[in-house]
């Protein structure tokens, strides 16, 4: 086996040392080049195909005895751990996955080479792989790691399968399922095993997605074994990234509601829906009142509602009521910046969090909206226009979890001012859906009384959510249009 040097890392060159002792598909593949024998991949599949059947990538597809089609894979093992993974071996794992024991057999299992060779652009523009070239595969060792995984881990892998499947808008087919389970185990070696808990399975998704944005926003995403192959090499263009990118964070911004654009999931909608009402209710039938009080004493005191309904109130008014005085970006970003510092300056508790964070939000969704406006007033060639909108509605997309109106409706407007009118009243739809499932609303104006659902003192006071979550899920601000910008439907503008 020869590193191929001219190739991205995690493909070799195959060389027949013993061509005497070789089998007839290996001696068939043999190409003399440069004084030795290289194993030809691509001949090396096609001498596998029979009558009917076709090569997909590396694998045959063929159909098996009971009708069904299945891939077919002709791999070679090498018994000696790649020079190209390395750095998988002796690398540093702050959280333990996986243990010694299991990197151990895994190093001393080796791995196998798979007829596909990496790819490049020829004269002609077109992307072609090349013949000589095989790719390392870990597929034992991945399965050796899914073994190891509980059953958070296991669920959250299944989960992103069905997001592919099913939610994601994969033009081209860009992402596929072994990009899920790299997402899954990076992920999973890179973050404490606290995390990794039943009662934390949204926050384990939300990592992973998190993930998986920066690597299309980034165009890179990292092999789990040589971490310098870049698996979006041949496979995202620029228009493609562009697509993931909004789509990705669209889902983002709708939180665990994401789940329910899979058809899969459609039977379980009321009871996530519902989620925050039932556990109380079945905490009510399980237990007695003098146990309920034991475990969380503020259940049914009607008194600890009323108190954080108030506490609510006065700190989503003095959010809103923080007004910004800042007409230009350069002064949002100082205002950001001072921000961030405070974040990670020293410990804070939740609450302190809760304000930065959310205060960061607010600043967010305004520089989007003050980038988009400069951008379509300036006068500057349209690559650069391309990439300052997109950088803007990547912008708004995030900050649609810090409430639910004024971030879904400043991005639908946004697209519906660009001419996506599509987009637009996709992400209207979706409000309005959050409107239907809603269980309380939390109405905060920096001009108007506030006002308060009688659900939400029932549904999200008392309830263990953090004002993260009460704002994504109930809180409502209002939504501002300005006169003479460009982001303002001209029917609306007509009215002003």
């Amino acid at each position: 086996m020869e590193k191929s040097k001219p190739h991205q890392p995690g493909y070799v060159q195959l060389i027949l040392l013993t061509p005497e002792r070789a089998n007839r598909h290996l001696r068939q593949s043999a190409y003399p080049m440069n004084g030795a024998i290289y194993i030809s991949s691509d001949s090396y599949v096609k001498l596998h195909l029979r009558e009917n059947e076709e090569q997909h990538g590396p694998s045959v597809k063929k159909l098996s005895e009971n009708g069904t089609e299945l891939d077919e894979v002709y791999c070679l093992h090498c018994v000696h751990w790649p020079s190209d993974a390395e750095k998988w071996y002796f690398r540093k794992r702050s959280h333990g996955w996986p243990d010694t024991n299991c990197v151990k057999a895994i190093y001393d299992d080796g791995c196998h080479v798979v007829p596909i060779g990496s790819k490049s652009i020829d004269r002609y523009g077109n992307w072609s792989a090349d013949p000589l070239i095989w790719r390392l595969s870990f597929s034992e060792a991945e399965k050796r790691l899914v073994h190891t995984m509980n059953d958070t881990q296991f669920l959250v892998y299944g989960t992103f399968k069905l997001l592919l499947k099913e939610a994601f808008e994969n033009n081209n087919d860009t992402l596929c399922s072994y990009f899920m389970k790299t997402l899954v185990f990076w992920s999973i070696e890179e973050s404490t095993t606290a995390l990794w808990q039943p009662l934390r399975l949204v926050s384990c998704i939300e990592v992973c997605l998190k993930r998986l944005i920066s690597w299309v926003s980034n165009g890179f995403c990292p092999n789990y074994f040589v971490r310098e192959n870049n698996m979006f090499y041949g496979r995202l263009g620029e228009n493609e990234q562009c697509f993931l990118i909004n789509h990705l964070l669209e889902l983002y911004a709708q939180g665990w509601r994401c789940l329910l654009r899979c058809p899969s999931m459609k039977p379980f909608e009321d009871a996530l829906q519902n989620t925050n009402i039932q556990i109380p209710k079945m905490l009510n039938d399980d237990l007695n009142t003098r146990e309920i009080h034991f475990i969380s004493p503020e259940i049914n005191e009607e008194s600890g509602a009323d108190h954080e309904e108030e506490v609510d109130v006065g700190f989503f008014s003095d959010l809103e009521n923080d007004v910004i005085n800042f007409s230009d970006i350069t002064g949002l970003k100082t205002m950001f910046s001072k921000k961030i510092v405070s974040l990670i300056k020293a410990e804070r508790d939740r609450s302190d969090i809760d304000i930065i964070t959310l205060s960061q939000q607010k600043l967010l969704q305004r520089m989007a909206l003050f980038l988009l406006d400069e951008t379509l007033l300036e006068s500057r060639c349209a690559r650069f226009k391309y990439r300052q909108i997109r950088r803007a509605l990547s912008l708004l997309s995030y900050t649609c979890r810090a409430d639910i109106s004024r971030g879904r409706l400043s991005l639908a407007t946004a697209y519906y001012c660009l001419g996506n009118y599509s987009k637009a009243l996709k992400i209207i739809e979706l409000y309005e859906d959050i409107l239907h499932h809603r269980s309380g609303v939390l109405y905060v104006s920096s001009k108007y009384p506030t006002k308060v659902d009688p659900g939400y003192k029932k549904n999200f006071c008392t309830r263990a959510l953090n004002r993260l979550e009460r704002a994504s899920l109930a809180v409502s601000y209002d939504f501002h249009v300005y006169q003479n910008r460009p982001i303002i439907p001209k029917e609306i503008a007509l009215e002003i």
